[in-house]
């Protein structure tokens, strides 16, 4: 399951959004409001992110296991794009509600991971509809 090239990048997704656990989405000079009392907005800072992002990791795990269903696998990645668009909405949407309070915020790393999850997941995909049209050409050979 793990030798599969879609698996690896299903594993890379499931890294990526892990990631955001670890990198803030911005970093504020200074503090104020809700968000940047710690100078921080990340994950821990409102509870749609931190469902969004552990929900999003759970379902490419899932993915990776259920390899011998190809159409389930690619609607659970279907489901994690959902869900990375739906954590970038938020995320961008609770940055730009708190930009206009002060200029003295930057993005960091972590504002891209789900980007960079939704890519890996449509890596993901590209391999497994090129496994499924190699088993079709094969059951038109027998």
């Amino acid at each position: 399951m793990i030798q599969r090239i879609q698996s690896l990048w299903l594993l890379i997704a499931s890294a990526a959004l892990g990631a955001i656990f670890l990198f803030p989405f911005a970093k504020s000079l200074k503090s104020f409001g809700d968000i940047y009392k710690d100078q921080l907005f990340n994950i821990n800072d409102h509870i749609v992110l931190l469902v969004l992002t552990a929900l999003g990791v759970l379902i490419s795990l899932i993915s990776i296991f259920v390899f011998s269903n190809r159409k389930l696998q690619i609607k659970l990645n279907f489901l994690g794009i959902l869900i990375g668009l739906a954590l970038l909405g938020v995320a961008i949407g609770m940055y730009t509600k708190n930009q206009s309070e002060s200029e003295s915020v930057s993005l960091q790393f972590g504002f891209f991971l789900p980007i960079a999850y939704m890519i890996f997941i449509l890596l993901a995909n590209f391999a497994i509809n090129k496994d499924e049209n190699l088993v079709k050409s094969s059951n038109r050979l027998r």
